[in-house]
């Protein structure tokens, strides 16, 4: 069976009624993008989900490990995995598509790939200690010594432990997914694209004797209901962080359009490889049309979505 989610990037309506209406709607997870200047932050977003939900597994799609100290991102996860007390799946990526946010975090850019990694290692390490036992990490990024990470003082919290899935589009990347992660989780990837790094991703597999099938594929992508795609296409046009992104792009990254075209879009990406698809629901339009729109889709796409064979 394929699983599908749903991710919140911002919009009218807050993360609080877009987590209950997704949990409500049969999804199968529930999703917080991560931005500094647009947007939302994604740690205060899981956490908002954690007390707004359920049982619906929460994630992160992707949190950019430069915005945060490493173990400031790894305090952050393991307190909204407390909160939840479910299943997380970090998504986790050097990020890059917005330079601006690195200067505002006063992070270098250039060195996000180095700063990822350190950021995977110390909160895999922090997450997995044996409840009261001290760690050390001696890194470029992060230094420390006989650390406890307790959990809201609670030295033998031992609920469910995130999980890391990694995205990005790079062979840098798909070599981080094969060794730190269980899952790779793209953006900006058509399914042609989607295709050639599952592809890779089984050679790296091969090459460092890891079994593939370890491995989950999922893609986050958005879809935008209209009429048409091209209806579609045109409602992004104002809207903040897509300004940049011409229609041509659009169509080749996004599903757009009737329930039927958004479909066959999703298909695609399950002929490609993936087991899980994200659906963002995009921000920027007034009131709460398009959530509405995008519930009214998901109503007739989740259950079909769902009898997809990979």
């Amino acid at each position: 069976m394929i699983e599908i989610g749903a991710m919140y990037m911002g919009g009218q309506f807050s993360p609080k009624v877009f987590g209950r209406a997704i949990e409500k709607a049969g999804f199968n997870s529930l999703w917080a993008g991560d931005h500094i200047l647009h947007y939302v932050d994604g740690i205060a977003t899981l956490g908002i989900f954690a007390g707004a939900t359920e049982h619906i597994p929460l994630g992160t799609s992707v949190l950019v490990a430069p915005f945060r100290q490493p173990a400031v991102l790894a305090k952050g996860v393991l307190t909204a995995a407390w909160a939840a007390e479910r299943q997380l799946t970090i998504g986790i990526g050097p990020g890059g598509d917005v330079a601006k946010e690195f200067e505002v975090v006063a992070n270098d850019i250039k060195l996000r790939g180095a700063w990822t990694n350190e950021t995977i290692e110390v909160a895999q390490l922090l997450w997995n200690a044996e409840p009261g036992t001290p760690v050390s990490y001696e890194g470029r990024f992060a230094k420390f010594h006989d650390a406890v990470m307790d959990q809201g003082g609670n030295h033998t919290y031992r609920g469910p432990r995130p999980r890391l899935w990694v995205g990005g589009r790079s062979e840098a990347a798909l070599q981080r997914t094969v060794k730190y992660s269980s899952g790779y989780l793209p953006y900006l990837i058509d399914p042609k694209q989607l295709k050639d790094r599952v592809d890779r991703l089984r050679e790296i597999c091969d090459e460092q004797q890891r079994d593939f099938a370890e491995l989950t594929i999922a893609v986050t992508t958005f879809m935008i209901p209209a009429n048409t795609i091209e209806a579609a296409a045109d409602l992004m046009g104002g809207v903040r962080g897509f300004q940049n992104v011409d229609q041509d792009r659009l169509k080749r990254y996004y599903a757009l359009g009737s329930v039927q075209q958004c479909m066959d879009k999703l298909e695609e990406y399950v002929e490609a490889g993936a087991t899980t698809v994200v659906l963002g629901c995009s921000p920027g339009h007034k009131g709460n049309a398009q959530l509405e729109r995008y519930l009214e889709h998901a109503a007739e796409i989740v259950p079909r979505v769902r009898k997809l064979a990979s």
